[in-house]
Order: C-alpha cells, then structure tokens, then sequence
C-alpha cells in the first residue's frame, strides 16, 4: 500500500456520515412499534445457515421494516422480516441470520420475559394442573366414606 494512503482515507471517511438505517416505521406482527430506531440492529447480525427445515412449523414473528427512501436494506422502501425465537433466527430476503438476545427482546417485547426460550411454559404449566388436580381428586376420592 503507497504511503500515505491509509491516512488521506481515514480522513476522507471521517466526512461521511454512518451508512445506517433511518427506518420510518416498523410493525411486528401487524402491531406498529414506536422504538423503530432501535430495530437497526436486525440489519447488523450475523449470518448463519438454515437452522432446520421444522423451522416453518415453529412459531415466528413477522416484522416488517419501512423506509422514507429506497437503501440497500429494502425493496422498494420496505424490508419484510421473520424472527424465530426457538431457533434465535432471522429470515432476511432469503437469508438467515443469527438473532441473539438483544433481539428476541426487542422483538418480542414482553412476551420474551414471559415465555421461556423453549416455547414450552404454557404446555408445561398446563400438564403440572393437570397432574396436581387429578392427585388431588384422587385423594378426596379415596378418603370418602362408602355408604352401603
């Protein structure tokens, strides 16, 4: 490399303003979110292969990103999104990408402090019930007295 030349760039670079995404709108699940600044981080991640082909049964997160202005990050000012959470991937114009928990936070919102990672609290929950109401319906059933 000429001498010289990684200085005058660093220089000319400094001029330039930061190549990020001023995003308009963002919608997730059909839902408006107001912190769309905060959404810039989906376009920064990591890529990463298919996760598996029972990815398409999990449950996703659609998350569709608007533009004031055609970028690179969007077609024809909008940029459609899918966010699996079991998997922590992000389907990108046909590529998958690596969605750690900065992410699943930010686009699941509350939902991410509820549900554990695994999908399976409710289900889970629900057996415990079930398995606690049924011990004790036998409990009753056993201690009752037999009228004969």
């Amino acid at each position: 490399m000429r001498r010289g030349l990684v200085p005058a760039l660093s220089a000319a670079a400094a001029d330039v303003g930061a190549f990020t995404p001023r995003i308009s709108s963002v919608t997730v699940g059909d839902r408006p979110r107001a912190d769309r600044a905060r959404f810039a981080i989906l376009f920064n991640q990591r890529p990463a292969p298919l996760p598996s082909t029972v990815v398409w049964q999990s449950r996703h997160y659609s998350v569709i990103a608007k533009f004031g202005e055609i970028t690179p990050w969007s077609l024809g000012g909008a940029s459609w999104m899918a966010y699996y959470p079991r998997y922590h991937a992000l389907s990108l114009d046909g590529r998958w990408f690596h969605a750690g928990a900065d992410v699943d936070r930010l686009v699941r919102g509350q939902a991410a402090a509820a549900e554990p990672a695994n999908g399976h609290g409710w289900s889970v929950a629900a057996v415990v019930v079930v398995a606690l109401a049924a011990a004790a319906g036998v409990g009753r059933r056993l201690r009752r007295p037999r009228s004969g």
